[in-house]
């Protein structure tokens, strides 16, 4: 009974967010969920491990990558458990959302991959030194969370698919970043 009630609310807010569009956000917003666009801004942030942390920059490198492994896996996994229906899949949408560029998406999508991903990279760079300053922080946060709205403006996901990856990828790069500094880095880290 609750549980419909906030599927509903869920449902109301995926619409009305979803229908917030216009042709120039159309091409943002597709930007924004393209994986590969952002290519160079991963190559940047090694750039910036590499820089600061030189020979220790593998292993924070490789936890990263694990990080991104984790968050990604795990968001699979519970799609298919939870076999929520993404809304681009929802019968009850078809004719009614904005499906930008036409991608629906895998079926299921609670909880969005996109979502726990940059919310695993984010909290884990920000847990490292180099990248807690405010400058990067606000960036990198403002980054996550166009993507994350992205994925509801393009028609494949409902805010609680976000909110959920969200809270996914925080646990997960809060869990990576602890454990690097703990086993392997905690005196780097602390000068």
């Amino acid at each position: 009974m609750w549980w419909q009630q906030i599927i509903s609310i869920d449902s109301s807010l995926f619409q009305w967010l979803n229908s917030l569009h216009t042709p120039f956000l159309d091409t943002f917003m597709y930007i924004f969920s393209n994986r590969f666009f952002w290519i160079p801004l991963y190559l940047f942030i090694i750039f910036l491990i590499v820089k600061k942390y030189h020979k220790y920059s593998v292993i924070i490198i490789l936890t990263l990558i694990l990080t991104i492994v984790l968050t990604d896996q795990c968001s699979v996994f519970i799609k298919e458990n939870v076999m929520r229906l993404r809304p681009s899949h929802n019968p009850i949408f078809e004719k009614t959302i904005h499906l930008n560029e036409g991608h629906k998406g895998g079926l299921y999508g609670f909880v969005s991959s996109h979502a726990a991903n940059v919310s695993g990279f984010v909290t884990f760079l920000y847990l490292i030194p180099v990248f807690n300053r405010k400058r990067y922080w606000y960036l990198l946060l403002i980054w996550a969370l166009l993507v994350s709205y992205s994925r509801i403006y393009n028609g494949l996901h409902y805010p609680l698919d976000i909110i959920g990856g969200l809270m996914l990828g925080f646990f997960i790069g809060f869990g990576t970043s602890y454990l690097l500094k703990t086993l392997y880095l905690k005196n780097i880290f602390n000068n």
